[in-house]
């Protein structure tokens, strides 16, 4: 199953998702996933870890299990332009990639409604040293002509330097599965309504 938006704004993060299963009563061994992007993708990060951004080994499936592959990019273009990716899954036989399974998706690449930036400390260039406080600000301001309502940011901290045992937040609800840090519309007045050009923050 291949998970993409249907539109995204463009020069904006998201993420694309693709999950298998194997619905044969025998093991199999050295399947792999490969995906194709257009030129204007950038891809950010996966999980798990790709060998080269574009595929994945998976040494064993067991019968009637399955897994997940998640790539968070940004792609670029003009607003109106349908960029199209491509997944398929397969096994490599002398040399050659044998294919099981293949979809092709499109997504309409859309005007940006929200800008957003970040400063730690203060700074959007922090360097940070080990044993630092760490104060993050998130903006985000209304660049579209229209209201927008009922609002969630989610801002996800990687890395092992964090101490997430030192977070605080009044207004966000941090979730520790996959270290992020959820603001909604119903603790932050700016995220339940957000006029055009207006600009709201959070923090922690």
């Amino acid at each position: 199953d291949f998970i993409l938006p249907s539109k995204i704004p463009v020069g904006s993060d998201f993420s694309l998702k693709l999950s298998y299963y194997w619905n044969f009563t025998q093991p199999i061994k050295d399947l792999r996933i490969q995906l194709e992007y257009p030129p204007s993708f950038e891809v950010l990060n996966s999980f798990p870890k790709s060998i080269d951004d574009k595929e994945w080994l998976i040494p064993l499936i067991n019968p009637f299990q399955g897994g997940k592959v998640e790539i968070l990019g940004k792609i670029h273009g003009q607003v109106g332009f349908t960029p199209i990716f491509s997944a398929r899954i397969g096994i490599v036989k002398e040399g050659r990639f044998f294919v099981l399974k293949e979809e092709k998706k499109g997504t309409e690449l859309v005007k940006p409604l929200i800008l957003i930036r970040q400063e730690i400390n203060g700074n959007p260039n922090y360097q940070a040293m080990a044993g630092d406080w760490l104060h993050y600000t998130i903006y985000f301001k209304n660049i579209g002509d229209k209201e927008l309502n009922n609002l969630t940011l989610i801002s996800r901290l990687e890395g092992e330097a964090f101490d997430f045992s030192t977070l605080k937040s009044d207004l966000g609800i941090f979730h520790h599965g996959d270290n992020s840090i959820i603001f909604d519309w119903r603790k932050v007045d700016s995220l339940l309504s957000l006029l055009p050009t207006k600009e709201g923050r959070v923090e922690f």
